[in-house]
């Protein structure tokens, strides 16, 4: 190889190291700032992770010492379900427990512990929780701790007042009323294995009612502790379980960190390799420092340092152009001698790809894409197209192309040329020299042309005319078994010969056996539960086992509706798609198994009737004058079951009773004219005894002559003697009851008779209709329209409405009905009936209709009353309750429910107790016990509300009703009233604020004035004096900085010094906005819109000072120094008003004007509760910690010099808003 002469590359290699090292220095300094910066985040992360952590523990003991501190303490249980309902392994894992820490008095821990072992605990005592000395005053014994686990249970009895640590956490706990922790501790819960470092979490407990701003005061109302154990490795591994796997967290108790302070560390055994993050935190009282190390996860997920890769790259890149332009020199020999290895290559290429082409079993083609031209053809192709490869190269194939698949073509070469689609394969028809298609499969790819030549592609065409005919053939065969196959009425399958499974099924084996076609594939017909008789499916499996078919047979099969169906199975076995399955055919014969059943039961049943029926069976034949009877009938009449009775027409007249005779000759002629029918009449016959009976005869005829008359008979002949005789006494009572009824003196009977589709007609009226309705009775049968015309028309529909119902349910029926009296009064009846069907589809109504007008109209008044009464209560502006004499709330009005929080079905479940838990409660129930019809009482008292807080109230009560007892009580809110009375001393307090500051404020200004004057007459009079007139200037600028001060004191009195000069606040307000943009930081912007506007009268200097201290209280609110404030002027019509976020309040009422010049500030700060904003334009209010002036009473003072309004309230949107209502120049 030659030596490399030229200079570049060695330049391009020492220009590459020179930039590699400037980019690695600067790349190394970047990746170790963002390293830095990500290990603070994260050890800022696991410190905001353990404080919100730590926060909602105490969340969850001032919650639990809230439900503490109100009545009696719960029991064991209760505090157990309650300890379970805050889920706290879910909510908060790696907890210990929840504890209540009960305070004892020294004096009272016999009865304590007496009281424990009552509840179950016999062995229970109070054992010290350390080693220090009990305390004098009393013990903090742990009583309740959920879960009452092994572990837990060494807790329970244990006083901790008596270990210095926890003393000092749970005193301080009592006197502030915050939550505190414990130092690091050994839980009394530890054992010798996996000891852990441990706290205490502590919550004060005190009793609701006493005050608790004092020390004293929260001394006096503890009731315990709560607590919450902590061992601190299980908790800090549920609190941080991705932190720690990213880095060695440890957290120490204090400042300082070292071995004895330690409270945990997520990896003790693997000490961190670079020195940790240390973060300070405050923990309920106590000072935490946290120790964040990244461990080798920390850098597996935010990459390690790669800034030496910087050095490695470059010289890398270097190296390569240094090696790029050493080879530049040698390409070009090196470049003419591969072109000349691959021109040598492509010519063996082109002979081989010829030979392919001429040889291939499939027809090929090269073809332009852009005219279709062949430009090669091979043999094979002429013999699928039926031409020489000559005529096919003077042709395009778009003329052998079938018209119905060559715009298909046409579109695929474009795609094919333009490089839309790689490659084309489709199946068509081309058109053959003998006129016939040839289905082909058409293969197409584009072929690689120089960059100027026409494109081309190559055509691979395989004639599969015969292969479309075969599957053509198979489809249509499978087509006609199919629809077979699924059009057949009769059930068919296909199954599996392997498995039994179902293959095919049709709709009619779907709707034989209910069930979907779906269900059915797949399964067997074992799985569906379809056979009921084992033995049948055994013959079913032995016949296709041994034979190959079974059948034609019956089998029987259970649909899914649980009826079961009787099939005539035919079975054959055949190939399916190369698996061996049977095919059956079923037909039901369920319904002619029925009927042929049903025709052998009715022979029977028939030959029973006649054998053993009750009614007598006669077949009478005109022919022979003859009429067989059964053996009821001979029964009937005496004789045995085997004398023979054989009666001739004549014999059957002469039996009939002599009365009786004209009626049943006359029933039997007309039936036998033709006039009824069918032959029915009641009559006496005579027994074998001379006896006559009654019977009811029935008949119909079963052969006619040639005339149409009947030639033969058979009927029945029933004993109804018994019927008859029940008549007869139905009639005698019928008789009396129509006695009784006419003596009624406030009710009438009835019977009427209704039929479809016919006026219903009465039978029977009582007397009393005459003396009630003022009809006649003979009246109302003749025309019952004229006592149903009297009903209240609006009540009719209603009436016929439920009469059809209980005459088609055949259930009696009852409705009070208001009826106008013959002389016009209208009155009130309670109508009452039963429907009997009769035979021939009639129903026949017997009621009775009571008078209850009086009774009607004294129900109308007292609920009159009780409405009125419930509207009055329901309305009430004050709360209403009534209970009984055990507290038991049984009524409360909508006022009731809105006052105290809870829906009007809660208060229903409550006692007096739950809601006045201020008034001693012996005391109430005493009263109740006492009290007298019209005494009455009052108390005052507070109401607790169902979100805990309570509200004054006045109460007055007395004794509703005597018995049961029950008591009416009336409550008062007083809340408003109280805050009336609040709110007027404090404004008759401001008022004298106000009314002192104006007038030491008045004096001030005077005293300075005369101050300033002597101090300029002495800076004239000091002359060139430099020194001496600065100490005057000095003293004149502080001067006037106190006059400014009572200026403001001025303003607040609302004697404020204004100028009244015309102002355009549309030219000023943009201009001093700009001014003062200015003095704000660069993230809090002031937005103007202005309107035309018209002038007002007032002092520009001092709107600044408003603009100023709105703006400073904007500032103020914003998160942190970044936000908006609009500034906007407008003329206001009256139809401003605040949003429903607030009421809003109105400081200065709106000037009585029908347009105002309005000034609106507005910002995005949070607002100011509804609570606090009527407090707003008191002296020195903030909603900071600290009030720093006069604020909004300086505003207020300043605007009520220019006799201007002001309109305060909370936006829809967020943020306070403050309108300012100035009139006009003119007004």
């Amino acid at each position: 190889m030659r030596p490399l002469r030229s200079p570049w590359p060695w330049a391009g290699l020492c220009l590459g190291l020179l930039v590699t090292l400037i980019s690695w220095a600067l790349i190394y300094r970047v990746e170790e700032a963002r390293l830095d910066a990500l290990k603070t985040e994260y050890a800022n992360g696991v410190v905001l992770r353990v404080e919100r952590q730590m926060t909602n523990l105490a969340t969850v003991l001032r919650g639990a010492a809230g439900y503490l501190g109100r009545g009696d303490l719960p029991t064991r249980a209760e505090w157990h379900d309650y300890v379970a309902s805050l889920d706290l392994p879910i909510n908060y894992p790696g907890l210990q427990g929840l504890s209540f820490v009960e305070w004892i008095p020294r004096e009272e821990l016999p009865a304590h512990v007496r009281r424990v072992r009552r509840e179950g605990f016999p062995d229970y005592a109070v054992t010290p929780g350390g080693p220090g000395d009990p305390m004098a005053e009393g013990a903090g014994v742990i009583l309740y701790l959920e879960p009452l686990d092994a572990r837990n249970q060494r807790a329970f009895g244990r006083d901790m007042l008596a270990e210095a640590n926890r003393r000092e956490a749970m005193l301080r706990a009592r006197d502030t009323g915050q939550v505190i922790a414990s130092d690091r501790l050994t839980l009394y819960q530890e054992t010798e294995a996996d000891a852990q470092p441990g706290m205490v979490l502590f919550a004060p407990v005190y009793r609701q009612g006493p005050p608790l701003e004092t020390v004293a005061g929260r001394r006096r109302a503890l009731r315990g502790w709560t607590t919450i154990p902590l061992r601190l490795t299980d908790f800090m591994r549920a609190t941080l379980p991705l932190e720690r796997r990213l880095a060695d967290i440890e957290i120490y108790d204090g400042l300082r960190v070292s071995p004895e302070h330690l409270l945990f560390d997520s990896n003790p055994a693997s000490p961190g390799s670079e020195p940790g993050k240390h973060q300070v935190l405050t923990v309920a009282g106590r000072v935490w420092t946290t120790s964040v190390e990244p461990s080798p996860a920390f850098y597996q997920q935010i990459g390690r340092p790669r800034h030496w890769l910087a050095p490695l790259v470059g010289g890398a890149v270097s190296l390569l152009v240094f090696l790029i332009l050493a080879a530049l020199a040698r390409t070009t020999q090196r470049a003419r001698s591969l072109a000349e290895a691959r021109g040598e290559e492509l010519l063996a290429t082109e002979a081989q790809f010829r030979a392919l082409f001429e040889r291939a079993p499939y027809g090929m083609a090269i073809v332009d894409s852009g005219s279709g031209r062949f430009l090669s053809v091979n043999p094979k192709m002429g013999d699928i197209l039926g031409y020489p490869t000559e005529a096919l190269l003077a042709r395009d194939f778009q003329s052998f192309t079938h018209p119905e698949h060559l715009a298909q073509d046409l579109a695929a070469v474009r795609d094919l040329a333009s490089g839309a689609v790689p490659v084309v394969h489709k199946e068509k028809r081309y058109l053959h020299r003998d006129g016939h298609a040839v289905w082909a499969r058409l293969s197409m790819v584009k072929l690689p042309v120089a960059a100027d030549a026409p494109a081309r592609h190559l055509s691979v065409v395989e004639d599969i005319s015969e292969t479309r005919r075969r599957d053509r053939q198979l489809l249509d065969s499978e087509a006609r078994f199919h629809s077979i196959f699924e059009l057949s009425p009769d059930p068919m399958t296909l199954t599996r010969l392997s498995d039994g499974l179902l293959v095919e099924v049709n709709q009619a084996w779907c709707d034989l056996t209910g069930i979907p076609r779906q269900e059915n594939l797949g399964r067997s017909t074992v799985d569906l539960g379809l056979w009921t008789r084992p033995e049948e499916r055994d013959a079913f499996i032995a016949g296709l086992r041994q034979s190959g078919a079974f059948g034609p047979a019956e089998i029987t099969l259970m649909s899914r509706d649980g009826r079961e169906h009787r099939l005539l199975v035919t079975v054959k076995v055949l190939e399916v798609a190369g698996e061996s399955c049977f095919l059956s055919l079923g037909k039901d014969v369920t319904e002619h198994d029925r009927i042929e059943s049903a025709l052998r039961e009715s022979e029977a049943r028939w030959q029973f009737a006649l054998d053993g029926a009750g009614d007598g069976v006669w077949d009478w034949s005109a022919a022979s004058d003859s009429m067989f009877v059964s053996r009821g009938y001979k029964a009937m009449l005496g004789y045995g079951a085997d004398e023979d009775l054989r009666l001739s027409y004549a014999d059957w007249i002469e039996r009939i009773h002599p009365d009786d005779r004209d009626q049943v000759m006359a029933a039997a002629d007309g039936y036998l004219d033709g006039h009824m029918p069918m032959y029915q009449t009641e009559y006496r016959i005579r027994r074998r005894d001379g006896s006559y009976i009654w019977i009811l005869a029935r008949g119909m005829a079963v052969e006619w002559d040639g005339d149409g008359r009947p030639t033969r008979m058979i009927g029945t002949h029933a004993d109804i003697s018994e019927r008859k005789s029940t008549e007869d006494s139905l009639r005698l009572s019928e008789s009396r009851l129509r006695i009784l009824g006419d003596q009624l003196p406030d009710s009438f009977l009835y019977q009427f008779l209704s039929r479809s589709g016919e006026t219903p007609r009465f039978l029977y009226l009582s007397a009393g209709v005459e003396r009630l309705c003022g009809l006649r009775a003979e009246e109302v049968v003749r025309d019952p329209k004229l006592l149903f015309s009297q009903l209240d028309p609006d009540m009719l529909p209603a009436y016929l409405e439920a009469e059809t119902a209980s005459g088609r349910e055949h259930c009696p029926f009852a409705m009070d009905l208001r009826q106008r009296h013959a002389d016009g009064r209208w009155r009130w009846f309670r109508v009452r009936s039963k429907p009997r069907p009769q035979p021939d589809g009639s129903v026949l109504w017997e009621g009775i209709s009571t008078d209850i007008t009086e009774a009607q109209e004294a129900r109308l008044l007292l609920e009159e009353g009780e409405a009125r009464f419930r509207g009055v209560v329901e309305h009430a502006a004050d709360a209403i309750y009534i209970h009984d004499e055990h507290e038991r709330i049984v009524f409360a009005n909508p006022e009731a429910a809105r006052t105290t929080g809870h829906s009007l079905a809660d208060l229903l479940d409550m006692h007096v107790w739950d809601l006045d838990q201020e008034t001693d409660k012996d005391l109430r129930m005493q009263s109740w016990k006492t009290m007298v019809p019209g005494q009455k009482g009052t108390a005052h008292t507070r109401i607790r509300r169902r979100d805990g807080s309570t509200f004054p109230v006045e109460v007055r009560f007395g004794l509703l009703q005597q018995e049961p007892r029950l008591f009416l009580t009336v409550v008062r809110d007083l809340t408003e009233r109280e805050r009336i009375i609040e709110a007027d001393a404090r404004a008759r307090k401001a008022e004298g604020l106000v009314l002192m500051a104006g007038s030491i404020a008045h004096d001030f200004n005077n005293i300075f004035q005369g101050v300033l004057g002597f101090l300029e007459v002495a800076a004239i009079k000091a002359g060139g004096n430099a020194d001496l007139g600065l100490v005057l200037g000095k003293a004149e600028a502080s001067l006037r900085k106190a006059i400014g001060l009572s200026w403001k004191m001025l303003d607040f009195s609302g004697r404020a010094l204004v100028k009244q000069e015309l102002l355009d606040l549309e030219a000023w307000l943009p201009a001093y906005a700009a001014t003062l943009q200015l003095e704000l930081p660069t993230t809090f912007l002031l937005d103007v819109s202005c309107e035309p506007m018209p002038l007002i009268r007032g002092d520009r200097a001092r709107l600044k000072e408003v603009l100023q201290a709105l703006v400073a209280n904007a500032l103020e609110a914003a998160e942190p120094l970044a936000g908006r404030v609009r500034l906007r002027l407008y003329t206001d019509f009256g139809e401003g008003r605040p949003g429903p976020a607030s009421p809003g309040i109105w400081p200065l009422a709106r000037p009585r004007l029908p347009a105002t010049v309005c000034l609106e500030v507005s910002d995005e700060g949070p607002g100011v509760p509804a609570m606090n904003l009527e407090r707003i334009c008191d002296p020195f209010f903030t909603t900071r910690e600290l009030g720093r002036g006069l604020g909004l009473a300086s505003v207020t003072g300043i605007l009520q010099a220019h006799r201007a309004g002001l309109h305060i309230f909370n936006g829809e949107g967020g943020g306070l808003v403050v309108r300012m209502h100035f009139p006009p120049g003119g007004a």
